[in-house]
């Protein structure tokens, strides 16, 4: 009768057993309820650590990256952005032709961000995906539209 209580509880007492044995008291210990808790609990901990780990990543997302935008017709265009982030939001500064633009509406969800720059009168929209070394940029004026790769400035 002892070791049947004993599979059943896990880890009490002898006491705690005795006790439970003289006033005929059945244990309410589940195993399948603590593995689920303890498993829940793991998983809770798992997202949270991704959850930050997400806030810390795209922090280094600050500082100056830069790249070349080619476009349909063959034609290169020098990139350069100043990346600043205050929580969810991204400013900066985009250099163009026309001196350097401030960045505009800058949004973070994750490691995505989204933003736009206006030069002369155009809004050119920014969609973009930090990798740690690099950040992959979509860019789009009207329909035309094209991709680049960023990578951070020494």
């Amino acid at each position: 009768m002892l070791k049947k209580i004993r599979l059943i509880n896990g880890n009490n007492s002898k006491l705690n057993i005795l006790f439970m044995i003289k006033f005929n008291i059945k244990p309410t210990f589940n195993h399948r309820k603590t593995t689920f808790m303890k498993k829940k609990i793991i998983a809770t901990a798992l997202l949270l650590c991704c959850f930050f780990i997400g806030f810390a990543t795209i922090e280094n997302l600050n500082g100056k990256w830069t790249g070349t935008l080619k476009t349909d017709q063959g034609d290169e265009y020098p990139l350069l952005y100043n990346f600043k982030i205050d929580g969810d939001q991204l400013t900066g500064t985009a250099k163009t032709p026309k001196g350097d633009m401030p960045i505009n509406d800058g949004k973070i969800i994750g490691s995505i961000f989204t933003f736009n720059v206006v030069v002369g009168g155009m809004e050119i929209d920014h969609c973009g995906k930090f990798y740690g070394d690099s950040v992959g940029v979509d860019i789009s004026l009207g329909d035309a539209k094209s991709h680049s790769t960023l990578k951070r400035m020494p």
